[in-house]
């Protein structure tokens, strides 16, 4: 399931600048809930320009439920 996502911009772009994505893995968690256990993957793409200023992070979560015992 999609988590959810979230942006941080950290300086404005202009129409002319070249960005570059630089994307890992940033968190693995779990949570509880009504439903049972959750897993929470977490990658993080950073924007940088060509002379290596950070422009934005962008967070996307991804959810994966686990299977209830039976």
């Amino acid at each position: 399931m999609d988590g959810g996502k979230a942006v941080a911009s950290h300086k404005p772009v202009g129409p002319d600048v070249k960005l570059t994505g630089k994307t890992h893995l940033h968190d693995i968690y779990d949570k509880s809930g009504r439903s049972g256990r959750m897993i929470f993957i977490v990658a993080r793409t950073e924007l940088y320009d060509e002379a290596g200023e950070h422009y934005a992070t962008c967070d996307s979560r991804q959810v994966i439920r686990e299977k209830p015992a039976q």
